[in-house]
């Protein structure tokens, strides 16, 4: 993939409200997700963007509407920033969600946790990316934290896993060229 142009701003959702038999993908943010998503907002306040692309997921549109707010700019959903498919996974300890994690990334072309592949994951994440380029302003992408992972470790080439546990609930990553900067608020 070329260099971007512009600086692009992705932003890992903030912390959802864990539900027992519930999927992921459905999950909204606790009252201390919500603080975070508006603490973020005013953290992004130097950057200039047309719109909030975000995933369909609750808890992403949560993040994003803050953000959309403060800049005073349209919320637009976009399905291929969904999160890597797990809907069929249920609640497991840390330990036994970073294995599996783990395995997701050292098995690029199998579908080892979920009902997804992390080769499809970066196909879909990247058509939805591409879609908006090349752009002279900054772009946001409010997303998740595998997806996000399992695109920017291919793009910027470096290991998935050390990256994946840097990031907070919620946290910028800001793209420029292929230059990351994490920003956690």
């Amino acid at each position: 993939m070329r260099e971007f142009m512009s600086r692009i701003v992705f932003v890992r959702h903030a912390r959802p409200r864990i539900v027992e038999g519930v999927p992921s993908a459905e999950w909204e943010l606790d009252a201390e997700g919500r603080r975070a998503a508006e603490l973020l907002a005013e953290r992004l306040r130097v950057y200039t963007f047309p719109e909030a692309v975000c995933s369909p997921e609750p808890k992403a549109l949560a993040t994003a509407q803050p953000i959309a707010r403060k800049f005073g700019i349209p919320v637009v959903i976009d399905e291929g920033l969904s999160e890597h498919q797990r809907r069929t996974v249920d609640i497991v300890s840390r330990e036994i969600a970073e294995r599996r994690i783990a395995a997701l990334f050292d098995n690029p072309g199998d579908v080892v946790f979920g009902e997804e592949s992390a080769d499809a994951c970066f196909a879909r994440f990247s058509c939805a990316i591409k879609s908006r380029l090349p752009s002279e302003k900054d772009l946001l992408f409010v997303t998740h934290g595998t997806v996000l992972t399992i695109f920017l470790s291919r793009v910027c080439g470096f290991e998935p896993m050390p990256f994946w546990h840097k990031l907070g609930l919620p946290s910028a990553v800001v793209l420029k060229g292929r230059e990351v900067e994490v920003l956690n608020p």
